[in-house]
C-alpha cells in the first residue's frame, strides 16, 4: 500500500512592510533664496521614494510639518501614492525658526499615527528634521520638555531620528537637549537642497538597503 506524506504548508504572510516617514521642514525667511530649489528637490526625493516603495513591497505614509515662528502641516500620515508635487503654496518661507516647537509637535503626531499598529519586526519610521538655522523662537517647547521627549522616542525600536542642519549654534543646542550627535548631518548652506539627495536619502535608502560596513565607514564623515 503507497504511503502517504502529507506536507503542511505554512501560509505567507499578506502584510506589507510599512515606512512612516515624516520631514519637518524649515520655512524661515533665510530659506527664501534656494527656496524653489529645495522644492525642486524635495519632489524629486518623493519620486525616488514611490519607486523604492514599489520595488520593495512597502507601504510609505508620509507627512510634511513645515515650521517658521509658527507650524504648518501639509501632510499628515498621507499614502505616498496619494501625495500632490510640493509647490509654492505648500512649502514657502517667512518667519523665524520654532524648531524645538516643531520637533516636539512632529513627534507627538507621528505617536499618534504609528502606534498602535506598529510592528518593529517590519514597519520602521524615518522622523527627518532639516533647518538652516537655530532655535529662535519656540513659545510652547523648553529644552527640558524637548528632552523628554526625545529620551523616549530615540529608544524606541524601528524609528531613525535625525537631524540635518548647517548652522553650528543649532547643533550645540540640539546636543543640549539630547540629540544622539551620531544622527546629526551637517550639509553646505550654500547648496541646501543636496541635503535631499545626498544624506537625507541615503537613511531613506537604508530602510530598504542596508548599507555595508565598507560603505558606511567611507559615508561617516556626514556625521558631526
Amino acid at each position: 500500500m503507497p504511503v502517504q506524506i502529507c506536507i503542511k504548508i505554512k501560509p505567507m504572510s499578506t502584510s506589507l512592510r510599512k515606512l512612516h516617514y515624516y520631514l519637518i521642514a524649515d520655512a524661515s525667511g533665510s530659506m527664501a533664496d534656494q527656496i524653489d530649489e529645495v522644492r525642486q528637490a524635495l519632489n524629486t526625493q518623493l519620486r525616488k521614494l514611490r519607486s523604492l516603495a514599489t520595488t520593495h513591497d512597502t507601504t510609505v505614509h508620509f507627512s510634511l510639518l513645515t515650521f517658521d515662528s509658527e507650524m504648518r502641516w501639509r501632510y499628515r500620515n498621507c499614502p505616498l501614492n496619494e501625495v500632490q508635487p510640493i509647490m509654492r503654496d505648500d512649502y514657502d518661507t517667512g518667519g523665524a525658526t520654532a524648531l524645538f516647537d516643531a520637533i516636539a509637535a512632529g513627534l507627538k503626531e507621528a505617536s499618534k499615527h504609528v502606534f498602535p499598529h506598529f510592528n518593529a519586526s517590519c514597519d520602521s519610521v524615518q522622523f527627518s528634521v532639516y533647518s538652516d538655522g537655530e532655535e529662535n523662537s519656540s513659545r510652547h517647547t523648553k529644552v527640558e520638555q524637548l528632552k523628554e521627549l526625545l529620551d523616549h522616542y530615540q529608544r524606541l525600536p524601528g524609528w531613525t531620528i535625525e537631524y540635518f542642519g548647517c548652522d553650528p549654534e543649532s547643533f550645540d543646542q540640539l546636543r543640549g537637549a539630547g540629540f544622539h550627535v551620531n544622527a546629526m548631518h551637517a550639509y553646505d548652506a550654500h547648496h541646501r537642497y543636496r541635503v535631499f539627495e545626498e544624506d537625507m536619502q541615503m537613511s531613506l535608502n537604508a530602510h530598504f538597503i542596508k548599507p555595508s560596513k565598507d560603505f558606511l565607514k567611507k559615508n561617516d564623515k556626514r556625521k558631526l
